[in-house]
């Protein structure tokens, strides 16, 4: 919140880094979320889709494509 987006483009921030989509966050989701957030505060648009390169090693097994 202290970024001071919008609401809609914190929520399709956390639907795109909750990639297993467990409704939380570990450590490779969280870092995702905020490269995320820091490319949204740049003024870079937020992806429709998350990029194969952002999903962290762990998550691409459990990642439908």
């Amino acid at each position: 919140m202290r970024s001071d987006l919008e609401v809609a483009d914190l929520r399709k921030i956390w639907d795109l880094a909750d990639i297993d989509h467990d409704g939380k966050m570990d450590a490779g989701e969280f870092a995702v979320a905020m490269w995320l957030v820091n490319e949204k505060m740049a003024g870079k648009p937020l992806p429709d889709v998350l990029p194969e390169d952002l999903i962290p090693p762990s998550k691409r097994s459990t990642h439908v494509f």
